[in-house]
């Protein structure tokens, strides 16, 4: 077995990034969970932080859509 991350600590912006792509490009959460020495759960959890982030966006200018939300949030990154 290999040492997972203390608890408490925040993610870093790019390991939220990657974690981000990873799910993107069609790995579950448990496969890459323990190459990036995460439990399943922190993985999710950030995952799906970030997707509420891009609707939350939304919510606040009914003009835009989410697709173009998501799109501005991927050119700025």
């Amino acid at each position: 077995m290999f040492n997972k991350a203390p608890h408490g600590k925040e993610l870093s912006e790019d390991l939220i990034i990657r974690i981000v792509a990873l799910h993107k490009d069609g790995l579950g959460y448990r496969s890459f969970s323990n190459n990036l020495k995460l439990s399943y759960s922190t993985v999710a959890r950030a995952s799906q932080a970030s997707i509420n982030e891009v609707k939350n966006l939304a919510s606040k200018n009914r003009c835009m859509s989410v697709a173009s939300i998501a799109l501005e949030v991927a050119e700025a990154e």
